[in-house]
C-alpha cells in the first residue's frame, strides 16, 4: 500500500492526512400531487356547524402511497376553506371524524387560501373537503399536495345531503323453460 507523504520544513516526510468525504444528508424531496375542479350550481351544499348558510363543497378522496407529513394547499380566486376528515365524511355532521381545518395559509400569509398539514398513514383513505369562506360562492380551484410520495386524489360521486334517499326497486320474474326431447 502506498501512502502519500508530505515533506515538512524540518525535511522529514510525514504521512499526508487524508480527508474522508463527509456524507451529505439529503432531506427527502417533496413530491407534488395536483387536483383541479370547480364549485358550480351542480355541486353539493352543506351547512357549517356555526351557522345556517349553505356552502358549496367538493369531497375529495385522498389516499397516500407512503406514511408521512403531507401539506394540502388551495389555489383559487375564491376565498377558500378546507377540512381534512377520516372516513366517512358526513355533511350533515361536519364535526364527525374531523382531523383538521384551515381558512388561511399561515406560512405564506395568504388570507384567502388554506394550508393544512397532517401526518397521513399509507394506504388509508381520508377525505379533503374544499369549500369557501363565504356561502353560495362558485368558481374553480386547484389543490396542491406536498409530501414524501404521491397521493391519489379522487372526486367522490355526487350524493344528496338534504335527506335520506328512497330507492325504488322493480322486481322482475324470470321464468326459464327447459325443453327436453325426452319428456
Amino acid at each position: 500500500m502506498n501512502v502519500a507523504t508530505t515533506p515538512f520544513l524540518d525535511g522529514i516526510e510525514r504521512p499526508q492526512a487524508t480527508l474522508n468525504p463527509v456524507p451529505t444528508v439529503r432531506s427527502p424531496a417533496l413530491i407534488v400531487s395536483n387536483y383541479s375542479s370547480a364549485l358550480d350550481s351542480e355541486s353539493l351544499k352543506f351547512t357549517r356547524q356555526e351557522g345556517s348558510d349553505s356552502y358549496y363543497f367538493e369531497e375529495i378522496k385522498v389516499i397516500p402511497k407512503r406514511k408521512g407529513n403531507y401539506t394540502f394547499k388551495s389555489n383559487s380566486a375564491l376565498d377558500s376553506f378546507g377540512c381534512l376528515y377520516a372516513v366517512p365524511f358526513d355533511p350533515l355532521n361536519v364535526t364527525s371524524n374531523l382531523l383538521a381545518c384551515a381558512d388561511d395559509d399561515d406560512e405564506t400569509g395568504k388570507d384567502d387560501q388554506f394550508s393544512i398539514s397532517y401526518l397521513l398513514e399509507a394506504g388509508r383513505t381520508y377525505i379533503l373537503v374544499f369549500t369557501t369562506f363565504e356561502p353560495a360562492v362558485k368558481g374553480s380551484f386547484t389543490i396542491t399536495v406536498l409530501g414524501p410520495a404521491r397521493v391519489s386524489l379522487i372526486k367522490t360521486p355526487v350524493k344528496s345531503t338534504s335527506s335520506p334517499t328512497t330507492c325504488k326497486y322493480h322486481a322482475y320474474l324470470l321464468i326459464v323453460f327447459l325443453h327436453s326431447e325426452d319428456c
